[in-house]
């Protein structure tokens, strides 16, 4: 497996926690790199990914990018999202301390959330499905660490490698999920130059 993602070799992230878009990106990014290099990747497969989709020998896509036409006759691993939950932090997601004199309101917020990624790893075979989830797997197991800090994630784990089965929307692949999960906390602050709510007064409707 290489390392050179976190070696300062091609980079499309920022230091900046993680957001839903930037994360797919990351993950498919990473998955890129990984088979865009020979000899990485199961040597029995040997499959390699280069940035032309008509003559790449494996598909590498989000899933709202990919559709059964593109990818043929090839392997593929298609990147999807699962739900992020929100947590707040402090009392109603504030950090507390002395109340606004002047009407203007400046406060410092956090939030933690928790979400993952699945890894749909297709083969016209179960065997190759079955391959090519072991080997994302490994790789996203080996740089655990390496990812979390580049996508400045609370946390960061391998959670499940799935069954494989029947893909539905390609009758000629079987597909193997591989799940990953993690946590990202959002901070931010409402300045003092955006008083809007502070200013609007309100009154009781009066029947």
């Amino acid at each position: 497996m290489s390392a050179s993602l976190f070696e300062g070799g091609a980079n499309a992230f920022t230091h900046e926690a993680a957001d839903p878009r930037t994360a797919t990106g990351a993950f498919v990014t990473l998955v890129r790199q990984h088979y865009a290099q020979p000899g990485n990747g199961d040597p029995v497969a040997g499959y390699l990914w280069t940035d032309d989709p008509k003559t790449s020998q494996i598909l590498i896509e989000p899933y709202y990018a990919w559709t059964p036409e593109t990818i043929q006759q090839r392997p593929a691993v298609i990147v999807t999202r699962a739900p992020w939950t929100v947590q707040k932090i402090g009392l109603g997601g504030i950090e507390m301390g002395s109340p606004p004199v002047d009407g203007y309101d400046e406060s410092t917020h956090h939030a933690i959330i928790t979400g993952g990624h699945t890894f749909f790893c297709l083969g016209t075979t179960g065997l190759d499905a079955e391959t090519i989830a072991t080997d994302v797997a490994q790789l996203l197991l080996c740089f655990h660490e390496q990812i979390r800090k580049r996508l400045c994630l609370s946390q960061f784990y391998l959670n499940e490698i799935g069954q494989v089965h029947k893909l539905e929307e390609c009758r000629e692949h079987f597909a193997a999920p591989v799940t990953v999960r993690y946590t990202v906390q959002w901070n931010w602050e409402t300045l003092r130059q955006a008083p809007v709510w502070m200013r609007t007064s309100y009154e009781p409707p009066t029947s």
